[in-house]
């Protein structure tokens, strides 16, 4: 068994290239500056995701800039997150 430390300064996010223009074209749509990706403790796992339309980033959030689309993600929530993929951006997001 491997043990391996989580360290802020290296998470990596991404998006599909399908999500990724998905993301852009809602982006546009809502009149956001970007998207904030959450979670909320709740579900069969413990954690669900939530998307929101944002403006501007809530104190605590990191920014990732990928290819054009600002996602904003609570610090908290890093370690959960991280080398995480997202496939799908839209109808689950709410304007914020």
């Amino acid at each position: 068994m491997t043990v391996q430390t989580f360290q802020p300064g290296q998470v990596t996010l991404n998006l599909t290239e399908a999500a990724n223009q998905q993301a852009l074209r809602e982006i546009q749509r809502a009149n956001a500056a970007g998207i904030r990706l959450d979670l909320d403790e709740s579900g069969c796992s413990g954690f669900m995701y939530t998307l929101d339309f944002v403006e501007e980033p809530k104190d605590g959030d990191k920014l990732f800039e990928i290819d054009g689309v600002n996602l904003y993600v609570p610090e908290k929530w890093l370690p959960m997150l991280n080398r995480s993929e997202e496939r799908r951006v839209g109808k689950e997001c709410r304007s914020r």
